[in-house]
């Protein structure tokens, strides 16, 4: 063990006294915006050594925030604990120790997921639903030219035919008008600009993206190899509950049985008759998504098989409700119910 030594004074520059009682704190500044409500939180009562008080408590004039210089860089000290209604506060202090050349400020949305800087050309990709104002420091990042355009390359307009570099760092709002919409900004003279001409028609084509029903592809690599042979075309789906001895014990009786890789209209065609055990582990989706086209297998002629909870229940809609479904055990919930009444 090595002995321990305070060096809160020689990083930070101020010497700690002692914590007081959590409690409410106006703060006031002339170098930082600071939250106008007061904030809640632990305050420590410091004294400066050498640091530059930056902020402090508007009632008492305690410092609040101070910053010290140390080798070639700086520290903040802050005498009150992080609180949410703090947020501006903090982040103020992290703009100054750590400018950022990109930034979104005042967003009601959407964020930045992605910067990526090729040659003369920055891209920045937003991502959400909202509005902000986006700043971008184009010389700090060493992108520089006496006019710039900026366009959204995914749709192909233009955010700004000639925009300063002086009036993108103070910023350039953007908007995405759809909740699953992708904005790709791209940032640079005319003449490099001009081949992002858009991928898509336009933001329309972003409209109710998210509400859009996603189909989940299953094996689609894997052929369904069917026996030779006469008799009925027994297809068995590979990934339910006991799915292999279901197959072995029809191939031991001779039936034409074989493995289904997944279910789809194509596949079900490929069968008189088709089993579905219930589902192994929780690929529900892969079953729900196929009872439309499992209805008109069978409206068409041909015949299936459900098994266990693949009836409709625990996670598996019913596929034929006209005909059954899954339902509580009655036994279990009179006796659930017996046990309540009695407790």
């Amino acid at each position: 063990m090595t002995e321990e030594a305070d060096k809160t004074e020689e990083l930070c520059g101020v010497r700690l006294n002692q914590k007081a009682l959590p409690g409410f704190v106006a703060l006031e500044s002339a170098a930082l915006a600071v939250p106008t409500n007061k904030i809640w939180g632990a305050v420590s009562a410091i004294e400066p050594a050498g640091a530059e008080v930056l902020a402090r408590d508007k009632q008492t004039g305690v410092p609040i925030l101070t910053r010290h210089k140390s080798g070639k860089g700086e520290v903040y000290f802050s005498a009150v604990s992080a609180d949410p209604a703090a947020a501006v506060f903090f982040a103020d202090i992290i703009r100054q120790a750590a400018p950022c050349p990109i930034a979104l400020r005042n967003s009601t949305g959407i964020a930045i997921r992605e910067t990526v800087r090729n040659g003369n050309l920055l891209g920045i990709t937003l991502w959400g639903q909202g509005a902000g104002l986006l700043q971008v420091d184009t010389r700090a990042i060493g992108l520089d030219a006496p006019a710039l355009e900026v366009r959204d390359a995914i749709i192909g307009r233009v955010l700004s035919a000639k925009i300063s570099a002086d009036q993108l760092r103070q910023g350039l709002p953007v908007e995405n008008v759809y909740a699953d919409q992708l904005s790709l900004v791209v940032i640079g003279p005319p003449a490099d600009t001009a081949a992002f001409t858009g991928i898509l028609p336009g933001a329309e084509s972003f409209k109710n993206l998210g509400q859009q029903a996603i189909r989940l592809i299953e094996n689609p690599e894997v052929p369904i190899d069917i026996p030779p042979g006469d008799g009925a075309r027994v297809g068995v789906y590979y990934n339910g509950l006991g799915a292999a001895p279901i197959i072995a014990a029809l191939k031991a009786r001779g039936c034409r049985v074989f493995s289904l890789p997944r279910l789809d209209a194509n596949a079900f065609k490929q069968a008189d008759i088709v089993i579905i055990p219930q589902m192994r582990g929780k690929n529900f989706a892969l079953f729900n998504q196929a009872l439309d086209e499992l209805r008109a297998y069978v409206d068409q002629g041909g015949s299936v098989l459900l098994t266990h909870d693949a009836v409709g229940y625990r996670g598996h809609r019913p596929a034929f409700p006209e005909i059954g479904q899954g339902l509580l055990n009655p036994v279990s919930t009179e006796i659930y119910d017996k046990v309540s009444v009695a407790a």
